[in-house]
């Protein structure tokens, strides 16, 4: 799913590397599902919440919760199955909460690690797309060089 979201985003180069990436994403996507299916685990559901992200993304201005919505579900989804793995299901929704929370954290940092590079190349960010930038409101420049960045500072 990684390999996924950076040949969406373009971030694999050349287009003539795009295919080669999105026929791997393909296989490991097919080697997921037949793995997780073995342990139980309903791999298809991830992706369908997973693939939720491409719609979101393309609506800007919405709250941050919302754009990690999909990463905080799935997450949770996997922290809940290793109570299953474990003969645990007592502790399915706690474990499911501190998934959802990774999941969260997860999000947020790869936002803030992409979000000089996505401003540069004029890719979607969370954090940029939550936050309105116009005219220089809402815009956290510290540590940003702004290039290509609409912030005007």
């Amino acid at each position: 799913m990684a390999v996924d979201d950076k040949v969406a985003d373009a971030e694999l180069g050349p287009s003539a590397l795009g295919w080669p990436a999105a026929r791997l994403a393909d296989r490991w996507r097919r080697d997921a599902l037949r793995e997780t299916a073995a342990v139980g685990f309903d791999g298809a559901a991830i992706l369908e919440i997973v693939g939720q992200q491409v719609t979101l993304e393309a609506t800007p201005g919405l709250a941050f919760d919302a754009y990690a919505a999909p990463t905080e579900r799935s997450l949770g989804a996997v922290f809940r199955h290793t109570a299953v793995l474990a003969g645990a299901t007592h502790n399915a929704d706690g474990l499911e909460g501190v998934g959802r929370m990774f999941g969260r954290v997860a999000y947020l940092l790869d936002a803030w690690e992409d979000r000089s590079s996505d401003r540069r190349h004029g890719r979607f960010n969370a954090l940029d797309a939550a936050t309105p930038r116009e005219n220089g409101q809402g815009c956290d420049c510290s540590g940003c060089d702004c290039a290509g960045c609409d912030c005007n500072c």
